[in-house]
């Protein structure tokens, strides 16, 4: 078997399952912004587009998380 030729694998082989708390742990570091992003993927050893990923879909969530009323939308019913 000749030792330079590339093995197939299946894409799914090659993704990560990464736990919600390490992805909110570098979404917020993104955020923070007090490292340049090109930094982040060497610290968090995955790639620049994940994080942009997992940014873009913080931000667009964020306002289901603050947008939701403490009442409920429809109102009880008086017998």
């Amino acid at each position: 078997m000749n030792p330079n030729a590339r093995t197939r694998c299946h894409p799914r082989e090659l993704t990560q399952k990464h736990s919600t708390a390490f992805k909110a742990k570098v979404v917020l570091a993104a955020l923070v912004g007090d490292k340049p992003l090109a930094q982040l993927p060497q610290e968090f050893e995955i790639h620049q587009n994940q994080i942009i990923d997992w940014k873009k879909r913080l931000t667009e969530s964020a306002v289901e998380v603050f947008g939701k009323s403490a009442e409920p939308e429809t109102p009880p019913v008086d017998l």
